[in-house]
């Protein structure tokens, strides 16, 4: 879409929706602000499970590439508000992601991430 949003058909009936800012839902539910670390962790790890569903379903290079992204603006624009503990679990994490790639646009994106969050 236009504005970032992705929306995946999983088949069931209540599709997933990645907006441009990470949220993720499921149907029309979905709480857009970070006011907090457990709502950036709770965003991280929704964007996490979307990132491994398109590595699981055949290498899905557009849905990682677009979740990519989202993660990237998420530690950008929120990556501040963490605690060093979320931080350390979320640098961790996206290490643990760049070895589910081998395209290197995907792994720079995840890089200018993590880098946002050390």
């Amino acid at each position: 879409m236009p504005d970032g949003t992705v929306i995946r058909d999983r088949g069931d009936g209540n599709p997933q929706v990645i907006k441009s800012d990470g949220t993720i839902s499921y149907g029309t539910q979905a709480d857009d602000s970070v006011k907090t670390g457990e709502d950036f962790m709770l965003k991280f790890g929704n964007l996490r499970a979307a990132y491994l569903d398109g590595v699981r379903e055949h290498k899905e290079l557009t849905l990682q590439t677009a979740v990519a992204n989202k993660i990237m603006t998420l530690c950008k624009k929120n990556g501040h508000i963490l605690s060093k503990a979320e931080k350390d679990v979320c640098c961790k994490t996206i290490d643990d992601l760049r070895t589910n790639t081998d395209d290197q646009y995907i792994a720079d994106l995840l890089q200018i991430a993590r880098k946002e969050l050390e």
